[in-house]
C-alpha cells in the first residue's frame, strides 16, 4: 500500500505480462514492435497496454485512486520518478 497526502491507494508495479490484470498482452496490436518509446525510449515491443490501447513502460507504477467509472476502478499510470516524488510506503 502507499500514502499520498493522507490518502491510501493500491499501487502495483509493472515489469512484464501478468504483473497486472488490467495491462495487456505486450505484442497484441502492435504493428511494428521495434519503434521506440516517446517517454521511455525503448522498442514498443517491452510495452504493456491499459485499456484504450494507452501503453504501459516497464517499470511504471500503476495506482488504484478508489474511484469507479461503470463499475470499474480506474488505474491511473505514473514513471517511477513521478510515483516516488508522489507516494511513499506505509
Amino acid at each position: 500500500m502507499e500514502v499520498r497526502k493522507n490518502e491510501i491507494f493500491e499501487a502495483r508495479q509493472w515489469f512484464c505480462d501478468g504483473d497486472h490484470p488490467l495491462v495487456g498482452r505486450r505484442h497484441a496490436g502492435i504493428s511494428n514492435p521495434d519503434v521506440l518509446c516517446t517517454e521511455c525510449g525503448k522498442p514498443r515491443k517491452y510495452h504493456g497496454f491499459l485499456p484504450f490501447n494507452f501503453p504501459v513502460c516497464q517499470g511504471d507504477w500503476l495506482v488504484n485512486d478508489g474511484h469507479a467509472i461503470g463499475g470499474e476502478y480506474l488505474w491511473n499510470r505514473y514513471t517511477d520518478i513521478e510515483f516516488k516524488s508522489l507516494f511513499e510506503k506505509i
